[in-house]
């Protein structure tokens, strides 16, 4: 409301014959904390046992509302829009962290129409995590998309056609020991009742960048370690060198 995203829509503010608040409480309280006044259409007089009638369907998602517009890919492609919000309100740490779920669906509705560069991300995560049996979660791989493909457009789309993949990868190359360390991070984590899918983005997250770091700069891996907690290393940015690989 205070950066003017509110729209007025159908849904009242629903006072009963009481004087008592039936529908609205959530938009009100809104309108407290932004200071900032917003439209609505009132309805007063209702019973009070009419509130049980109120909002007992499930409220449209972002992935509900890009299907009715004939989007595809929805699922990812709302998580394109969430990620890029994300990044330019926080660092690439922020996309895990359990704060890290506001915006709104028309917020997140204008990215997708600036930016329609996130509907071709979107469809090749679907290949990627096709081709790969879900290697990387979205939000990391979108993230790091987003970062590598601003630096090296064509290396970035390299390196995670070939984490993909598998092929032609020789012994220390970065991309392989990336593959295997996810691989057995994910079968150490399926036998855990309580998973927490923010631990999981931030092991991804920052094993990637150490891996795309690396090959970047012609370097061979053993291992990739990632210890808990740990902020995401700088992402290596310079032109790559002959790549050993």
């Amino acid at each position: 409301m205070r950066e003017g995203n509110w729209q007025m829509n159908s849904m009242p503010i629903v006072f009963s014959d009481t004087g008592q608040l039936l529908d609205g409480q959530h938009r009100l309280a809104a309108c407290v904390k932004a200071n900032t006044p917003f439209e609505a259409i009132v309805f007063s007089g209702l019973p009070e046992n009419t509130q049980t009638t109120i909002d007992t369907g499930r409220p449209r998602s972002l992935p509900d509302v890009l299907a009715i517009n004939g989007e595809a890919n929805t699922a990812i492609l709302s998580s394109a829009a969430r990620t890029y919000w994300l990044m330019e309100r926080k660092s690439i740490d922020g996309i895990y962290q359990p704060d890290a779920r506001h915006g709104t669906i028309p917020q997140f509705l204008a990215i997708i129409e600036e930016h329609p560069h996130l509907r071709q991300l979107a469809k090749e995560y679907a290949t990627f995590k096709a081709k790969s049996n879900g290697l990387l979660t979205s939000y990391p791989y979108l993230a790091l998309r987003l970062r590598f493909d601003e630096i090296d457009l064509s290396a970035s789309q390299e390196f995670f056609d070939k984490l993909a993949t598998g092929e032609d990868l020789g012994k220390g190359n970065p991309i392989l020991v990336l593959r295997s360390t996810l691989i057995k991070y994910r079968f150490a984590r399926e036998g855990l009742r309580n998973g927490s899918a923010y631990k999981d983005r931030h092991f991804e997250l920052v094993a990637t960048i150490k891996a795309w770091n690396a090959w970047r700069k012609g370097e061979t891996l053993n291992h990739i370690s990632v210890r808990s907690g740990a902020l995401a290393p700088k992402i290596y940015s310079r032109t790559a060198p002959n790549l050993l690989y």
